[in-house]
């Protein structure tokens, strides 16, 4: 049986968890952005950040594209709808 302290230690330790992968995917979003630049040190890289997405050929944030996705969830809009 699950007491209000198990509970508690569980939600502590997700909260955790979820800090530590929001790190890792930072982590390597900040090194693929080095070595892109490191290729290309012409291009303009300071739009990129890891909440943009394409949406219609355009670099927006993520959010923007939130609600067309709940509302067509199996359309929603990913880089690869227009490839």
């Amino acid at each position: 049986m699950w007491t209000p302290s198990s509970i508690k230690i569980m939600e502590e330790n997700l909260d955790d968890a979820q800090d530590g992968v929001i790190d890792v995917v930072d982590k390597a979003f900040n090194i693929a952005n080095e070595k892109v630049y490191h290729l290309y040190p012409d291009l303009e890289l300071s739009e990129l950040n890891l909440v943009k997405v394409i949406k219609d050929g355009q670099l927006v944030d993520e959010d923007d594209t939130l609600d067309q996705e709940r509302a067509f969830p199996i359309e929603g809009s990913t880089a690869f709808d227009n490839a």
